[in-house]
């Protein structure tokens, strides 16, 4: 059996493996090797060398001492810096369009993104509009603090539109040099390292049940290894995250996580316009108060049951059999139907204290009395995520994983039953 070190090593071989582009320094006290290792010019750490970094930094970071270390860091390489911290948890446009004044008022010469996913996100935009409208090639370092949105290794960020009062996904540059360093999570709630790595589980869950994810024939196909990335993070997160939440000091379960949402995510299929995710979209566009997390915990439910009903009535066998397969991953041992399958994902959020019964909508904004209306500009939202097209006809289908057609009339209904079980206003059909 190998010891803690040595998994760590393989964890980080694997990651290094699966990524398509940058350099991953994985494990506890990576965070304490980096100012060496730009000193000396290691690997791709040699792209951000005698250059000025603009550190993009949440406040929490400075809080927890996060950004104090990271600051000592780059002393010992002699690396100057400053710091941009006026962002929110949903990062706008105008405050990309800060950092990136700071940036060129500064004279910097790469970005580092410090946080979770909205201070990386933040950061890559900032990248990605001097490369855009500027023409220089910017460069980003990612340090991971927590878990789960995947910002540290793919190439999307998103950002909320002020104008147009919608979330929208962009381009934007993957960090060259990426740090995954488990100490620095310690510090991370325990409600919101639940929200994290449900975050994660449900990029495994998708990509699994989805359309593209038909696993193949061959060991070697890229669907195959990705698939089995994904099923690997699903055991390993649905194993250590309620040791998580009742110890948020456990290094070695938060090691275990950090390793898996990061694998959830660097072989990630198309989702941006799939399934559940612009519902997602929707509610923070309307409730951006709600942590990214909550918003899947808060629809995963409704919407995972209406799957299920539509695929039990279809008798699709090979998506039945798939919900049958994670039902029982999850703990339910006598599952028999696809039906079973968002009842034991709700067993599973109760152990991590994010079950329905203690978590409402209520916990983030108050009570209100919602009605129709509001369930209409839900679904209206949704649809501008998710619009009919050729594209999305395979894509972007509420129900992507479906084998029959869904008409957009089936769609809507399936919409407003979700989104008035999640409101509270009216008791879904």
């Amino acid at each position: 059996m190998l010891s803690d070190q040595k998994k760590w090593q393989e964890y980080q071989k694997k990651l290094q493996e699966a990524t398509f582009y940058g350099q991953v320094l994985f494990g506890p006290g990576s965070l304490d090797k980096l100012g060496n290792i730009l000193k000396e010019g290691m690997w791709r750490a040699r792209d951000f060398r005698g250059q000025k970094a603009l550190i993009v930094a949440s406040k929490g970071s400075a809080k927890r001492g996060h950004l104090r270390r990271v600051q000592d860091q780059l002393r010992i390489a002699n690396i100057d810096y400053c710091v941009f911290s006026d962002f929110s948890c949903n990062p706008t446009n105008s405050q990309v369009q800060a950092g990136l004044d700071m940036f060129e008022k500064e004279k910097c010469g790469f970005v580092v993104g410090l946080g979770g996913g909205s201070s990386i996100d933040t950061a890559k935009m900032i990248a990605s509009d001097c490369n855009d409208y500027k023409e220089i090639n910017v460069k980003v370092m990612a340090i991971l603090t927590a878990p789960g949105n995947g910002a540290e290794v793919n190439r999307r960020a998103i950002v909320f539109d002020e104008r147009e009062k919608i979330k929208k996904p962009g381009w934007a540059p993957i960090p060259t040099f990426t740090i995954i360093d488990p100490d620095l999570m310690l510090s991370v709630p325990a409600i919101m390292s639940a929200y994290q790595g449900f975050d994660a589980l449900c990029q495994c869950m998708e990509d699994y049940l989805s359309a593209l994810g038909e696993e193949s024939n061959s060991d070697n196909s890229y669907n195959s290894r990705h698939l089995s990335c994904s099923m690997e993070a699903f055991r390993l997160i649905i194993k250590n995250l309620p040791i998580v939440v009742e110890n948020p000091n456990n290094v070695k379960a938060r090691t275990e996580i950090a390793y898996a949402s990061t694998l959830a995510r660097v072989r990630g299929m198309p989702r941006e316009l799939c399934g559940i995710r612009p519902m997602v979209r929707a509610l923070a566009s309307c409730y951006p108060s709600i942590p990214h997390g909550a918003n899947l915990v808060l629809l995963s439910g409704p919407y995972y049951t209406q799957l299920a009903q539509r695929v039990d009535r279809e008798v699709d066998v090979s998506l039945r059999d798939k919900m049958i397969k994670l039902a029982k991953i999850l703990g339910k041992e006598d599952a028999q139907s696809a039906k079973d399958f968002p009842i034991a994902l709700e067993n599973f959020k109760k152990r991590c204290n994010i079950g329905l019964d203690t978590l409402k909508l209520s916990n983030f904004i108050g009570e209100k009395n919602f009605n129709e209306k509001d369930v209409d500009t839900l679904v209206k939202r949704a649809r501008e995520y998710n619009p009919p097209s050729v594209f999305n006809k395979r894509h972007g289908k509420l129900f992507r994983s479906s084998k029959e057609e869904v008409s957009l009339e089936e769609e809507d209904v399936a919409y407003k039953n979700i989104f008035r079980e999640v409101l509270g206003c009216l008791p879904s059909a």
